[in-house]
């Protein structure tokens, strides 16, 4: 038996679709901010299997092939059907994190490991091998407000549990299909959780443009946190964002 077993082995996914008890079912994040993730792993054991009988785990979570996060089944916790596997990871320390934040709404992973299953009826050396999806970390909301003589107002909303510093440099505003005159770099320091807004200084406003108008901002904008700044370029249509002469 375990020489046919370690020839399977090697048909890789069909062994593990075949045999395997666990199935990646998801991940339930417990804290999520520009720095760290801290969520557990869900691994769903099938009805014909038991979750006691998953022993000797050993686990990695991994994105862009490196490990960010490993446990065992020390770690873990059994709720009902499903195991609680916990991972804790630095989100910061990735070396793609710059291109992720602000861009994709989620983070693929892969998880690594091995377990065995020891029921009465059977004992299996498995590998695991399973790819999911982790939510990336709430980016600040841009709203435009208004034009009026200072310039383009900007809601600035922090999703974060931690305060940050939002500056737009080198910023790019097109107003009724034109390029328009931008003043110095514009900074605003937001507080956890909390919302104010920041000015763009422009040139003159246009009587020609009545109440409202089409806005398009691009900018090269930084988000400062407590562990570091993060590039959070912005790319945003407004539609008709209402003038007070």
């Amino acid at each position: 038996m375990p020489t046919l077993l370690l020839a399977l082995a090697g048909c890789g996914d069909l062994f593990e679709q075949l045999t395997s008890p666990l199935l990646l079912d998801g991940i339930a994040v417990r804290e999520l901010t520009y720095d760290r993730m801290d969520a557990d792993l869900q691994f769903l054991v099938d009805e014909e299997h038991d979750p006691e009988a998953v022993d000797d785990l050993d686990y990695a979570m991994e994105v862009d092939g490196e490990a960010v996060s490993e446990g065992t089944s020390d770690d873990t916790e059994i709720d009902g059907d499903v195991i609680l596997a916990p991972v804790s990871v630095q989100l910061g320390a990735l070396p793609s994190w710059a291109d992720l934040v602000g861009r994709d709404d989620v983070i693929p992973f892969t998880v690594t490991g091995a377990y065995t299953y020891d029921a009465p009826s059977v004992h299996l050396d498995l590998v695991i091998e399973q790819a999911g999806e982790m939510p990336a970390p709430p980016a600040p909301e841009l709203d435009a407000l208004r034009l009026d003589p200072d310039g383009l107002s900007l809601g600035v909303t922090n999703r974060d549990p931690s305060p940050v510093v939002v500056r737009l440099g080198a910023a790019r505003v097109r107003i009724a299909g034109k390029d328009r005159a931008v003043g110095p770099a514009a900074e605003l320091a937001v507080p956890a959780g909390g919302a104010d807004a920041l000015t763009i200084p422009l040139e003159a406003l246009d009587p020609a443009w009545g109440d409202a108008v089409d806005v398009v901002l691009e900018a090269d904008a930084v988000v400062e946190t407590d562990f570091g700044p993060i590039p959070y370029p912005v790319s945003r249509t407004f539609a008709q964002v209402s003038i007070r002469p």
